[in-house]
């Protein structure tokens, strides 16, 4: 009888200890999900709102550069042909840069759509688009960043829908962490990419915890370890995301608290010229192509007809 009932105990006891946990876990997704979805809606109003002052941005650049251009063409006067042909070698060598940005965007295109699959769409055509304004980057940058987080969260076996929401919710925060720590977002992702893979001395300017105990509690928090086992990476970069959107503190929508001051003024003014740059570019992509095919054909029978 005493075996029994000690049985029957160590039995309601385990059930409970197994509810409890199953109850943290619900809790801990439902969270995670409730704070993703929170920030995407915050980054879609973001996008909103800034389409209005992005498109009448663009339009001012566009006059500006067509007014240089025509000044060094049609030469008119020297008050106007020489700034204008300064403001057109300007053009010609903002373009050139859009050109090598735009075959970048394209090969971001192809990574994001293998890596996101049934999501890449809404990364493409939703979540990059008005970067410039929404996030201080040019689109390019956003899809090199989501694919970069995506991959790495895809090789680790996390599942896509995930994956999608892990690294659009971490490309955004990186804009935040650089507006609020006043660094530059590429610096911003580095870390947070070294934070997922239990790195953590990168996150520590951004005032960001990810030491091992802190990864193994939080774990234990989500109910996907024990607390006391070595975190493979799939566990520790599922820890180490919720640590860092708990830290993040203050910095998360920093970007779009201070858009129009200082540091994120300049920083939406370079990504928006960088962004018209590529759009042109883009037109010059197959024509560079055609010549570089023709030209490597030429060189192979230069060479072949030198060596005989």
């Amino acid at each position: 009888g005493a075996v029994s009932r000690s049985l029957t105990g160590i039995g309601n006891l385990l059930n409970r200890s197994n509810s409890s946990m199953n109850a943290g876990l619900d809790s801990a997704l439902n969270q995670r999900e409730s704070s993703f979805r929170s920030s995407f809606r915050k980054q879609e109003q973001i996008v909103a709102a800034s389409i209005n002052r992005q498109q009448r941005q663009m339009t001012e650049l566009r006059s500006f550069a067509s007014t240089g251009v025509a000044g060094a063409i049609t030469g008119r006067g020297i008050g106007a042909g020489i700034p204008g042909l300064g403001i057109g070698v300007g053009v010609a060598q903002t373009l050139k840069t859009g050109y090598t940005d735009a075959v970048n965007f394209n090969e971001q295109l192809n990574k994001n759509r293998v890596v996101f699959g049934a999501y890449a769409d809404q990364v493409i055509n939703f979540f990059a688009k008005g970067a410039p304004q929404a996030l201080g980057q040019t689109e390019a940058q956003v899809l090199e960043s989501t694919g970069t987080f995506g991959n790495l969260f895809k090789n680790l076996g996390i599942g896509e829908r995930d994956v999608f929401n892990f690294s659009t919710s971490l490309t955004a925060l990186a804009s935040d962490l650089a507006s609020f720590n006043n660094t530059p977002v590429d610096e911003a992702i580095t870390a947070l990419r070294a934070g997922l893979t239990g790195e953590s001395e990168p996150l520590k300017r951004f005032g960001i915890d990810v030491s091992d105990a802190r990864l193994r509690h939080e774990a234990f928090l989500l109910g996907i370890s024990d607390g006391k086992s070595v975190l493979d990476a799939n566990t520790k970069a599922q820890a180490a995301y919720s640590v860092i959107l708990k830290s993040a503190g203050d910095a998360q929508y920093d970007f779009a608290r201070t858009a129009e001051q200082g540091a994120n003024a300049a920083r939406i003014r370079q990504a928006s010229i960088a962004q018209l740059a590529s759009t042109v570019g883009n037109y010059l992509v197959p024509v560079m192509t055609k010549a570089n095919v023709v030209l490597g054909k030429f060189a192979v029978s230069a060479s072949n007809f030198i060596s005989g």
